[in-house]
């Protein structure tokens, strides 16, 4: 009996203890918030004085979190150790707010030239008017009429997409974690546009989450099954991570 009370009247001090830890942590998810925003804010700010322009920083959040510099810094980096060259035509897939944009704009030469594609006009309209016409190649962006369900987008299916670029039209094409989002058809008709707008001999350089059979068995244990060959973190919001 005296176990029994020795419970009783202890569940409600563990109780207080616990809502108290969730307050807690919940104030601490404000204060890392907070910080974060005053992090890109400085950012922002030493950049402008180095003569570098970033986008605001719920732009810059449009392509996920970091170090928005730094981390188009790396990308870039490593589309030059991929191949590409100053006179290389561009496509970037997915191009977001410029992230590895803003590095090719002092790179790509006069041969050369860049096309973004995105399916978010507010953050092509912050490219065109900052990255447009400041480099020796010809830069441009162009909305892409594809639906997302995790991103706002456009009406056109994903799968039944066809890019607003002429055939055989670029050297090099690259796009970075957006097969991340992409559900298997519109995966499939994207590869296939890609290999319409690319000339003999060109490039193409793809990151995203691809499993072979056995890590999709093992991860099939924790995540939830879209189609045969893809999984996703979450039915009710399939596109915001996706495996394929």
């Amino acid at each position: 009996m005296d176990r029994f009370f020795f419970f009783f009247y202890a569940f409600p001090m563990s109780f207080a203890s616990v809502f108290h830890l969730f307050a807690r942590l919940k104030t601490l998810e404000t204060q890392q918030r907070e910080m974060q925003l005053q992090i890109e804010e400085l950012e922002s700010v030493l950049r402008h004085r180095q003569g570098v322009r970033l986008p605001p920083p719920a732009l810059r959040r449009y392509v996920g979190p970091g170090n928005f510099y730094e981390i188009g810094l790396e990308f870039f980096e490593r589309l030059k150790a991929s191949g590409l060259e100053p006179e290389d035509r561009v496509l970037d897939l997915g191009c977001g707010s410029g992230r590895i944009a803003l590095h090719l704009v002092d790179y790509l030469g006069e041969g050369g030239s860049y096309l973004g594609l995105d399916i978010n006009a507010e953050v092509l309209g912050w490219c065109r008017e900052n990255l447009v016409g400041r480099g020796k190649a010809a830069f441009s962006f162009e909305l892409l009429d594809a639906s997302s369900r995790h991103y706002a987008g456009g009406a056109g299916e994903a799968g039944k997409v066809r890019f607003p670029v002429e055939s055989g039209s670029r050297s090099f094409a690259f796009l970075t974690s957006l097969y991340s989002h992409l559900l298997p058809e519109a995966v499939g008709r994207y590869t296939e546009e890609l290999g319409r707008v690319l000339c003999e001999g060109g490039r193409l350089v793809v990151t995203g989450y691809f499993l072979d059979g056995e890590l999709m068995g093992r991860l099939g244990r924790e995540k939830e099954r879209f189609a045969e060959e893809c999984l996703v973190d979450s039915l009710k919001d399939p596109e915001a991570v996706v495996y394929l």
